[in-house]
């Protein structure tokens, strides 16, 4: 287990944890199946936007210390990390 992956795995099973299966005026609000499971928008995105920001600290792509907006994020290289692959349509 690399450093982190626990931070990785407690973040995304606290998320993630009972996706529910609904809809609203016949919307579906599941917007991706990640690992044979459909999850809701807001848990997978939430989840894989943390994560892919602990992964940009991890590797160094990101100040190690100190107040950062999420704006000052570059958001290619938010997309080149493993989570962010998931925003890219």
């Amino acid at each position: 287990m690399a450093p982190g992956d626990a931070l990785l795995t407690v973040v995304i099973k606290s998320l993630l944890l009972c996706p529910m299966s609904y809809s609203i005026r016949k919307v579906d609000l599941f917007c991706s199946s990640i690992m044979g499971k459909k999850w809701r928008a807001i848990s997978w995105t939430t989840a894989a936007s943390i994560a892919a920001v602990v992964e940009m600290v991890a590797d160094q792509k990101l100040p190690q210390k100190g107040f950062l907006k999420q704006e000052e994020i570059d958001f290619s290289t938010f997309l080149e990390t493993q989570n962010g692959q998931l925003f890219k349509g």
